[in-house]
């Protein structure tokens, strides 16, 4: 599926991700980042996890690492909004730079 999404300044942005995750998905009010690295993701707000917030990121949401600062999301084209399964993946920081 596609989901565009539009900032203040006017400039629009695709985030793909699975049909089957529309559900879980549609729970959320999505923005797009805007990282100093020139990468974006997509964030909805924070969620409070034994009393430390973390920032809801589509990606690690949808592997389920939200909370767990001992990995972090990839995405293997190197594009931060395609948060297809088949572009997602766990890593440690050294693949993550790869």
């Amino acid at each position: 599926m596609e989901l565009i999404i539009t900032n203040t300044k006017g400039d629009s942005y695709l985030i793909l991700y699975d049909d089957d995750k529309h559900d879980l998905l549609k729970q959320y009010k999505w923005k797009v980042s805007d990282e100093d690295s020139g990468t974006n993701y997509a964030t909805a707000g924070f969620k409070i996890i034994n009393g430390k917030r973390h920032q809801i990121n589509m990606g690690r949401l949808l592997l389920g690492i939200i909370g767990d600062d001992s990995v972090e999301c990839d995405h293997a084209n190197g594009n931060g909004l395609d948060n297809r399964m088949e572009n997602i993946r766990i890593a440690d920081s050294q693949k993550n730079k790869r």
